[in-house]
């Protein structure tokens, strides 16, 4: 009898890149074959009911010239990743519809068709494993790839081998191309020690970025620094773009965009990885974290605190939080903490009528 083999945590290293002609073309070639992909499983939905699956959708497309044309700037390989991006959408389309059907509730409208990448972008391209090589302490691509342009990067201290790498990306950011190198680790057990393990609660907040449990505090200025330095020079940008050459998008503005996101991920990852080092010096095993879904939705906070609250990725520091804690075998739980002062401490019914006095809230 066969055991069933759990797949390995992995991570990825990003290197940010100036642009190329090889970075452009190839993205620019999985853009359209994902759209002209989309259209055909689009029109097979629309006109049955059902979508076309890898096999279905390569046989019809392998002799277009849009999926001959990627092929032809690299392998069969990337091409074939395209339509399997394709597949993985559509599937994950389905299995949000059915959830709809089954309680709606946990969505807030009818999920919608796979749409199309815009006319003018660019889409992600997947190198799977038997295209990435690390020889000669060198990571390598495909050969044609290479000889068009493609570089290779040096592998140094980067904890990469050649049986633990399982792929790359390379992703368009803005004005510049991230290569993200793919590879997988090996999952820690929780360090054994003779005290009890315990819990610490953390809270998430604009002025305490994060408050915890045991008094540790971590101030949410420079994130309020960044988004403010961000506001005003996206003003004065487009200012400067719709009276110059009436357009909202520039090379300045995609800058900013990199800049902003940059400096928060930084930030965000100095303070995640500090927290998991607190959490492994006073034995603290589980991590409880207040988070709503959906709390941005309809906030009404006022102008300048919407602003501060809505643009701050709340979300990307607790997945941060969770992917850090598990490779040391910590447990995060993420806890509602939507709450009303006018409920009933015994029964849980809410109103107005149930404060007895500062603080006592109960319903006879």
């Amino acid at each position: 009898m066969r055991t069933k083999k759990h797949p390995q945590p992995q991570l990825a290293i990003r290197m940010q890149l100036k642009p190329r002609p090889i970075f452009v073309d190839l993205c620019t070639c999985s853009k359209n074959l994902y759209n002209r992909a989309t259209f055909e499983v689009r029109q097979e939905f629309f006109r049955t009911g059902k979508w076309l699956q890898y096999t279905a959708l390569y046989h019809r497309l392998k002799h277009e010239p849009v999926y001959l044309t990627l092929k032809h700037i690299s392998d069969s390989y990337l091409p074939q990743q395209v339509l399997r991006q394709i597949e993985q959408v559509w599937r994950g389309f389905f299995n949000a519809l059915k959830a709809w059907k089954k309680d709606p509730t946990k969505f807030q409208t009818r999920p919608r068709t796979p749409n199309y990448k815009p006319k003018n972008g660019m889409h992600i391209l997947s190198f799977p494993r038997p295209r990435v090589r690390i020889r000669n302490n060198q990571i390598l691509f495909a050969r044609n790839l290479m000889a068009r342009g493609f570089p290779a990067f040096p592998v140094g201290s980067l904890p990469l081998t050649a049986e633990t790498c399982v792929g790359a990306r390379l992703v368009p950011f803005y004005d510049r191309f991230v290569v993200e190198l793919i590879y997988e680790v090996q999952a820690q057990a929780f360090p054994s020690s003779d005290l009890p393990s315990r819990a610490m609660g953390i809270d998430l907040g604009l002025t305490n970025l994060v408050t915890t449990s045991d008094g540790l505090l971590v101030k949410g200025g420079v994130v309020k620094t960044i988004n403010q330095w961000y506001n005003k020079q996206l003003a004065h940008y487009r200012s400067r773009a719709s009276t110059c050459n009436h357009q909202l998008i520039t090379h300045r503005i995609l800058r900013l965009h990199r800049l902003r996101t940059n400096k928060l991920r930084a930030f965000f990852h100095q303070t995640t990885r500090r927290l998991i080092t607190y959490c492994l010096t006073h034995n603290i095993e589980t991590l409880v974290i207040g988070y709503n879904v959906g709390w941005k939705q309809h906030c009404n906070l006022g102008k300048r605190t919407n602003q501060a609250f809505v643009q701050l990725p709340l979300l990307q520091l607790v997945q941060m939080l969770e992917y850090k804690a598990k490779l040391v075998g910590m447990t995060v739980v993420r806890v509602n903490e939507a709450y009303t002062s006018q409920m009933c401490s015994k029964c849980g019914y809410i109103d107005k009528k149930n404060r007895k006095s500062r603080g006592s809230f109960y319903c006879l």
